[in-house]
């Protein structure tokens, strides 16, 4: 269980002066997410077992972080006014379907913002074609 306790080092060390000007936040970026532990078998690319994620979430809510979207962060820079103090931006990258139906309710559940990246050169892969994925 190190990731839990590395992402609790990180989140309750101190946040740097810059967090306090329009363009200071902290980024924290998954990829897919587990709804059952033990779902993605060892090849799969990076994943976070939704328990996990919950607690992280959890962990949020309860030092104070403030989840902030992206619109918030433009809102900021075009008015020139700060982002509220310890500013989160949650991604979720590549766009696996675990976004809709594990990350989604949760976020719901627990109010918070996310930005969904989504990596355009899969969904151009022909019907039939395989998903060119790190080295494979």
């Amino acid at each position: 269980m190190l990731r839990p306790l590395l992402i609790l080092m990180i989140l309750l060390s101190p946040v740097p002066a810059s967090a306090s000007t329009p363009d200071g936040f902290i980024t924290l970026c998954y990829h897919n997410v587990q709804a059952q532990p033990g779902e993605l078998s060892a090849g799969n690319p990076p994943s976070i077992p939704l328990a996990e994620l919950a607690d992280q979430f959890d962990c949020l809510k309860a030092n104070g972080y403030n989840v902030i979207g992206v619109d918030d962060i433009l809102r900021a820079r075009k008015k020139g006014r700060p982002l509220p103090p310890k500013a989160v931006l949650l991604t979720f990258d590549d766009g696996y379907l675990s976004f809709y139906h594990v990350v989604y309710p949760l976020l719901r559940a627990y109010n918070f913002k996310a930005l969904l990246a989504l990596e355009t050169g899969w969904l151009e892969t022909p019907a039939g074609g395989s998903v060119a994925y790190g080295d494979e």
